[in-house]
């Protein structure tokens, strides 16, 4: 879909961790044809996953190590991350009237400037409108902690910037 202005719409779902955001990305590709015919696209990953990877992998900073990251090193490299900027400049640049939604938690990993002008030129100018879905601060570090336990992670960092930082 088209704003007045002509430009593509976006929404962007970033998560946070550990608020259904799976659950979510799951829904939206097992009722892509519903949301389609309410104007909606989902964004999926060449994978087939409903998760955008490229976002997080292209705008997050370079220096923030992420599970995403540590768990498919080659999506690091520099022709890999030319591959993903065309997937989403090609997905953007479709329009079959339909609103576009990228959705990943680690986007709300994102805390500098230069990483939010990042998403920015990645989007093309698209008019975005942006989801958070939030958990009381106590509960999500937590649950959080427990999830670092699952994936094989240290649950803990002295690194307030770090992934792994679960201190308030």
């Amino acid at each position: 879909m088209r704003s007045a202005s002509g430009r593509r719409e976006v929404v962007l779902h970033i998560g946070t961790h550990k608020t259904g955001t799976t659950a979510f990305q799951r829904y939206c590709l097992e009722n892509r044809a519903w949301l389609a015919s309410q104007g909606m696209d989902l964004f999926v990953h060449a994978s087939g996953a409903p998760q955008a990877h490229e976002l997080p992998l292209l705008a997050l900073r370079d220096d923030l190590t992420i599970p995403l990251r540590v768990r498919n090193p080659d999506w690091t490299l520099d022709e890999a991350k030319e591959e993903m900027r065309r997937t989403v400049s090609d997905a953007l640049g479709q329009d079959g009237g339909a609103r576009l939604l990228f959705s990943h938690e680690a986007l709300s990993l994102a805390r500098t400037d230069a990483e939010i002008d990042t998403l920015r030129a990645l989007l093309g100018g698209a008019v975005v409108r942006v989801v958070v879905m939030l958990r009381r601060p106590d509960d999500y570090l937590a649950s959080w902690k427990k999830q670092l336990e699952r994936m094989g992670f240290p649950s803990t960092s002295s690194y307030r910037t770090s992934f792994q930082y679960t201190e308030p």
